[in-house]
């Protein structure tokens, strides 16, 4: 994703890391916008943290990350910064 920011195309976008395809589908469908580039690391909500931690370490402060709460509330689990 770091490479993305380097191209005009999606320099000035807003960036939305997402958990996976059906997501960026989902989200394509009902909340479509230029401004809105969504992309996912493909391997859950660890990795969506880690890629919005990585992007904002370099300067990219217009990175978000999306998860859905799984059965996190059920098994206690809770994240740091989010």
């Amino acid at each position: 994703m770091l490479l993305l920011f380097r191209s005009p195309k999606y320099s000035r976008k807003i960036f939305f890391t997402l958990e996976g395809e059906s997501d960026i589908r989902f989200l394509n469908t009902h909340f479509a916008d230029e401004r809105i580039h969504y992309d996912s690391p493909c391997s859950g909500k660890p990795e969506v943290i880690n890629a919005v931690q990585l992007l904002r370490s370099h300067g990219k402060q217009n990175v978000y990350g999306l998860c859905d709460a799984d059965f996190d509330i059920l098994e206690g689990n809770s994240y740091e910064n989010i």
